[in-house]
């Protein structure tokens, strides 16, 4: 397949998150020419910087995907942009839903306005399987931002941009998901904390779901209009996912 991102300047909303850092990671292996890592966590850059070090392909932005002047002006110079920016969970959106409509949904919308008025090649979305008939206020915000992205394309026959929306569910192990939650308290020898005992989820690896997207990104050049892609995950048992990870934390403890 070939490499689309080599030479190429790209945008990452989100950039210092657990799948943005890891699609940053992946596209400079990609010999891309520019990344610029676009985060409103001026920490989270610099979790990132101490890891690419001096790479001077590298251009760290702080900046908030609300702010439409700031990302209009970063999205300037990139060929493609991945939109990982996003309020994931689930309980702090059902209770803020007025801010997590400004991020993921305004947000979003900025996002297709600042890439179409730049001629941005690709612009691509990270979605979640939530957004697939929506309970949350997580998963409703998540539907309306695929939306806009599908929508776009439509507002002008001679737009250049391709939207892409990725679709994947739970990424095992990332920031603040049941399986840190898990590892802490089973660390602390608490009690593993389940709602409902019998709930399946489906999961993917942060490497796997990175690699993926980024070749969404190559599949769907000039193949397919406005496409989603759903990811092929693996499901399980989140009690079974909490009693494996106990047994081997519990067999791998260092001796006292």
């Amino acid at each position: 397949m070939k490499n689309i991102f080599e030479n190429k300047s790209i945008l990452v909303t989100g950039a210092g998150g657990t799948i943005g850092s890891e699609i940053c990671k992946n596209l400079l292996e990609k010999k891309v020419a520019r990344l610029y890592c676009y985060d409103i966590s001026e920490y989270s850059l610099y979790r990132l910087s101490q890891f690419f070090k001096d790479d001077p392909r590298v251009r760290y932005l702080i900046g908030d995907v609300r702010d439409r002047e700031r990302l209009e002006r970063s999205v300037s110079s990139a060929n493609i942009v991945i939109h990982a920016a996003a309020l994931k969970h689930v309980s702090f959106c059902e209770f803020n839903p007025d801010e997590a409509y400004k991020t993921n949904v305004a947000g979003t919308q900025n996002i297709v306005d600042c890439c179409r008025k730049s001629s941005v090649d690709h612009c691509v979305l990270i979605s979640t399987d939530k957004a697939v008939n929506p309970t949350s206020v997580m998963g409703t915000t998540k539907l309306l931002a695929e939306k806009i992205f599908m929508n776009a394309p439509e507002r002008d026959g001679t737009d250049h941009t391709k939207f892409t929306v990725v679709r994947f569910g739970n990424v095992f192990g990332s920031a603040g998901s049941v399986i840190e939650t898990f590892q802490r308290q089973i660390m602390k020898g608490e009690c593993l904390t389940l709602t409902e005992k019998d709930i399946s989820r489906y999961f993917i690896s942060t490497a796997e779901a990175c690699n993926l997207v980024l070749d969404c990104v190559d599949i769907s050049e000039g193949k397919f209009t406005t496409p989603i892609f759903i990811l092929k995950m693996k499901k399980a048992r989140i009690k079974t996912i909490g009693e494996r990870m106990s047994s081997y934390f519990k067999k791998n403890e260092p001796p006292v």
